[in-house]
C-alpha cells in the first residue's frame, strides 16, 4: 500500500512540474519559441517523463490552457460570490474580474494568443466557450428574475454577451496598450450594461394602455 502511494504522489509532483513549467515557459516565451527540452530541463525530469503524461508539446499545451480557463472561472465565480450587494453589482464583479484577468501576460498569450493559433479554430471556440458561458446564462437569467434587465431570449442574449466578452478578451490581448484596452473595454460594457437596465427601468414605469371600451 505504501508503494502505491508514494508511486501516485509521484505522478502528481511529476505532472505538477511539467504543467508548472510550461505555463511559465509558453506566457514568457510562446508556444512557438519553447522547446520540450527546455521544459524537461527545468521542471527537473525526464522527456518520457513528458510523453508519459502528455502524448506531445500540444497535448502539454492544451493541458495548461485548460488549466488556465479552469482557473478564471473559478475566479469569476469568487468574485461574484464574495461580492456584497445585490445581483446587479456581482454581475459587473465578474465583469471586472474577467477583464482584470485577460490582462494578466500567462492569460494573454496562452488563452487568446496562442491559443487560437495552436489549438483548432473549433476546439479553440469550443473550450472557451464551455468553460464560461454557464456562468454568464445563469447571471442573465437571475438579472431578468429580478427585473434589472427585460425579459428576452436568453439563449440568444447569452451567447451575445458571451461573444462580446470573447472579442473583448482578444481585443484587450492583442494590442499594444492593453492596460489602455481594458479600460476602454470596462467603459463600453459599462455602457451597454446601464442602458440594457435603464430600458427595463422605463418599461417598468411606463403606464400600462387603458383597455379598449
Amino acid at each position: 500500500m505504501a508503494e502505491k502511494v508514494t508511486k501516485s504522489a509521484q505522478f502528481e509532483r511529476t505532472r505538477t512540474a511539467l504543467l508548472t513549467t510550461a505555463r511559465k515557459l509558453f506566457a514568457e516565451q510562446g508556444y512557438a519559441n519553447t522547446a520540450t527540452e527546455d521544459i524537461v530541463q527545468q521542471a527537473g525530469v525526464t522527456r518520457g517523463a513528458l510523453y508519459y503524461h502528455f502524448r506531445d508539446k500540444a497535448g502539454l499545451f492544451q493541458a495548461v490552457f485548460d488549466e488556465l480557463e479552469e482557473f478564471m472561472q473559478q475566479e469569476i465565480a469568487r468574485s461574484t460570490t464574495e461580492t456584497e450587494g445585490d445581483m446587479w453589482q456581482r454581475f459587473r464583479a465578474g465583469a471586472i474580474t474577467f477583464f482584470s484577468l485577460c490582462a494578466r501576460p500567462d492569460i494573454q498569450r496562452i488563452l487568446y494568443i496562442d491559443g487560437p493559433a495552436v489549438l483548432s479554430a473549433d476546439t479553440w471556440r469550443t473550450t472557451i466557450t464551455e468553460a464560461g458561458i454557464d456562468i454568464v446564462r445563469q447571471h442573465l437569467r437571475l438579472l431578468m428574475e429580478q427585473g434589472y434587465i427585460a425579459e428576452l431570449p436568453l439563449e440568444a442574449l447569452t451567447h451575445l454577451w458571451f461573444g462580446a466578452y470573447a472579442e473583448a478578451a482578444l481585443y484587450i490581448a492583442r494590442t499594444e496598450d492593453q492596460a489602455a484596452a481594458q479600460r476602454e473595454i470596462g467603459r463600453c460594457v459599462e455602457h451597454l450594461a446601464k442602458g440594457m437596465r435603464l430600458q427595463a427601468q422605463a418599461a417598468a414605469t411606463r403606464p400600462s394602455p387603458e383597455p379598449k371600451n
